[in-house]
C-alpha cells in the first residue's frame, strides 16, 4: 500500500484487535506484510489473520472502466460484505464510507462523497428521483447499483473519524455524529533535549502539489533573513499518482532543493526507524497543507518534540492547539516563526506542550479505543 494515514489507521486497526478477535482481511490489492511492518511499524504476522484479496483478472476487468470517481475497488468490496455479512459478528472499514448490507463500523477520513462533487450530486438526485431517473441520467453510476449500495445503510453505521473537524464536515452533509479517535503516530521517539536539538525545520509527507512543500521553501527562505543559521529537511516519498502534473512537482522540488542545497535537503524513502529519529534531531516543524483532515505528519512532527506551525484549518489546528503555532497566510507564518526562534520562553513552553500533545495520539491510546468501540458495539 503506499504511504498515507488513512493507511496507518486500517493497519494499526488489525494491530489493535488481532489478539481479541479472529481477523479476516479483504483487499482489492494483495497485502504484503513484510512491507507493511517495515513502513507503519506494525507486527502483523500471516498466522495472526485471514487475508483476501480479488483475483487479478477480475481486478483487470474492474479497472477497463477509466472513470477514477467510479471507486470500484470499494463498491466491489461492498458487494463482498454483503456476501459474507452472516459469517462475521463485525465488518469494519478503515478509509471511507461503506454499505456492509447490515450495520458495521467505519472510520471515515474524510467523506469521499462528497469530496467528489459528482458523487454527492448523485447521492442528492437519487435521494429526490430514484436509482432508474438517475442511471439513466448519467447521475450515478453503473459500480454503485451493482455493490447494492444504500445511503441509509451507510448513515445506520457506527462512525469513527479522524478529528473534530472532520465530524463536523461528516454532520453537516450526511447529518451523521462521528466519534473522534485520532490516527496513531508510530514509533518510539528519542528524548532528546531541547539544547541538544539542532535549529532546524522538517516536513514530511508525500511530495505532491497539495502538500505545498514549494511554499514552505519560500517562508523559511524569508525567516532565514532574520536567522540565517536555520535549515530545512523535508522527509518524503514521490507521490503515488501517475500524473504528470504531480510528477513535474516531484523535480521541481528536487530541483529547488538543490539550488538551496547550502540549507535545505531532501529524504527520501526512509524506513519508520530512521523517520523517528531523524525527526527527534531538530527543533521545529511546519505544514502548509490546507485543509488538513488530521494531519499525521503534523502530529509524528509533535510526537518528535517538534514545535510545529500548520495553517489555520483542518484537523491539524486540534494537533498544535496553540494560537501561535496557527497561520492564515505566509506572512503570518513569517511573522510568528521568527517571534519563536527570537523568543526562547517561548521555546520552552511551546515545547512542553508539543510533548504533552503527543499523548493523545500514541499506538497504545488508537488501540485502547478501537477495542473499546469493538467491545461495546
Amino acid at each position: 500500500m503506499p504511504p498515507g494515514g488513512g493507511n496507518t489507521v486500517a493497519v494499526w486497526m488489525i494491530e489493535a484487535l488481532k489478539k481479541v478477535c479472529h481477523v479476516s482481511v479483504f483487499t482489492f490489492e494483495p497485502t504484503d506484510l513484510e512491507e507493511i511492518n517495515r513502513f507503519y511499524g506494525t507486527s502483523l504476522k500471516r498466522s495472526d489473520l485471514n487475508l483476501y484479496h480479488v483475483n487479478p483478472l477480475l481486478r483487470a476487468l474492474l479497472r477497463l472502466d477509466p472513470d477514477t470517481y467510479s471507486n470500484q475497488p470499494a463498491c466491489y468490496l461492498m458487494r463482498v460484505a454483503k456476501f459474507y455479512k452472516r459469517k462475521y459478528d463485525i465488518l469494519m472499514a478503515g478509509n471511507q464510507e461503506m454499505d456492509f448490507g447490515h450495520q458495521g463500523i467505519q472510520y471515515i477520513h474524510y467523506p469521499y462523497s462528497i469530496d467528489k462533487e459528482t458523487n454527492w450530486a448523485a447521492i442528492q438526485y437519487v435521494a429526490q428521483k430514484g436509482v432508474i431517473r438517475a442511471l439513466l441520467k448519467g447521475m450515478y453510476r453503473p459500480w454503485m447499483l451493482l455493490s447494492g449500495f444504500s445511503f441509509e445503510r451507510l448513515r445506520g453505521n457506527l462512525t469513527i473519524t479522524n478529528s473534530k473537524w472532520t465530524s463536523s464536515v461528516i454532520k453537516k452533509y450526511y447529518n451523521i455524529d462521528a466519534s473522534v479517535v485520532y490516527p496513531p503516530v508510530v514509533g518510539d521517539f528519542p528524548d532528546i533535549s531541547w539544547e541538544e536539538k539542532e535549529n532546524g525545520f522538517v516536513c514530511v509527507g508525500r511530495i505532491d502539489p497539495a502538500k505545498k512543500i514549494h511554499q514552505m521553501i519560500e517562508t523559511l527562505s524569508e525567516v532565514r533573513k532574520s536567522h540565517p543559521d536555520i535549515h530545512f529537511h523535508i522527509i518524503g516519498t514521490a507521490s503515488n499518482s501517475n500524473l504528470s502534473e504531480t510528477d513535474d512537482y516531484y523535480q521541481n522540488i528536487v530541483a529547488l532543493a538543490q539550488e538551496n542545497s547550502s540549507w535545505v535537503s531532501i529524504h527520501h524513502n526512509l524506513t519508520r526507524t530512521e523517520l523517528v529519529n531523524l525527526l527527534a534531531q531538530y527543533r521545529y516543524g511546519i505544514h502548509a497543507r490546507e485543509d488538513e483532515h488530521f494531519g499525521l505528519a503534523v502530529a509524528e512532527m509533535v510526537s518528535a518534540g517538534c514545535i510545529t506551525f500548520v495553517p489555520n484549518d483542518g484537523g491539524q489546528v486540534e494537533i498544535v492547539a496553540d494560537e501561535r503555532l496557527i497561520y492564515a497566510d505566509k506572512a503570518q507564518a513569517i511573522e510568528k516563526i521568527n517571534h519563536v526562534l527570537a523568543n526562547p520562553t517561548e521555546q520552552a513552553e511551546l515545547h512542553a506542550h508539543m510533548l504533552a500533545q503527543k499523548q493523545k495520539f500514541t499506538c497504545e491510546q488508537f488501540c485502547r479505543e478501537i477495542r473499546e468501540i469493538v467491545r461495546r458495539f
